[in-house]
């Protein structure tokens, strides 16, 4: 199957020389693997754990720290709790309307995204967009309240939470300077020369930013100002 495939895209088996899979068994393994049978055509074809994979993984293991680990599903199931009600979805619209800074702010964008469950790296989007629309959801919230959802009233008191609103702002931050990276690693173009050449600038901006202070202090005053709209203490 796979010489066929590659007959097709006009690719040669003879000069095939890597070949870059996840690492589930299946692929990777080195009996039955994709990359084995593969080496049997094409012997010279190393098999490589696909990097925007690992980079995958690696923000994976990162988000596992509780106050990330607890903000992360909230923002799922507030994002799930309007996109699959037309009562939610239409409340947030009519907020969404009534707001012009923070509609134009999501620069078009009409409702929250939810997260990706597989492609961790594809979640600053989704986190940006609940950040920026955060107004917007709290208000929608609180309406829909009044109209007795219960639910509602639960999403509201997961996050008018400083700890909920402190993980949203630092997480979001944190994503956003490695997504590029990613995006990176999956261009067709990229080599591995280029490819480690790109890891070391963002784990340059990473360390950077983790012995800055005046980046921390930064977000916990984006925190705290977000939360001080709600009167929600800074802990």
């Amino acid at each position: 199957m796979a010489e066929i495939l590659l007959e097709i895209h006009g690719l040669p088996l003879e000069k095939l020389r890597a070949q870059g899979y996840d690492g589930a068994c299946n692929m990777s393994g080195k009996h039955n693997g994709v990359q084995e049978i593969v080496r049997r055509s094409a012997p010279d074809a190393l098999y490589v754990h696909y990097k925007a994979h690992c980079l995958n993984l690696a923000v994976v293991h990162s988000c596992k720290e509780p106050i990330i680990r607890t903000m992360m599903p909230v923002v799922q199931e507030c994002a799930f709790a309007f996109h699959y009600s037309a009562k939610r979805l239409e409340a947030f619209s009519d907020e969404l309307k009534d707001d012009q800074d923070v509609k134009e702010a999501m620069d078009r964008k009409t409702k929250l995204k939810s997260l990706c469950e597989t492609r961790w790296i594809s979640r600053p989007d989704a986190l940006s967009t609940f950040k920026t629309a955060f107004l917007v959801v709290v208000h929608t919230l609180e309406h829909l309240v009044t109209q007795h959802d219960d639910k509602a009233a639960i999403y509201l008191s997961s996050i008018l939470r400083f700890d909920f609103i402190v993980g949203l702002v630092a997480c979001e931050h944190i994503l956003c300077l490695v997504v590029h990276l990613s995006l990176f690693l999956q261009d067709p173009k990229c080599d591995m020369l280029s490819a480690i050449e790109e890891c070391r600038v963002v784990l340059t901006q990473l360390n950077d930013a983790r012995n800055n202070q005046q980046v921390w202090d930064a977000l916990f005053e984006e925190a705290v100002s977000l939360a001080d709209q709600f009167d929600v203490e800074p802990t």
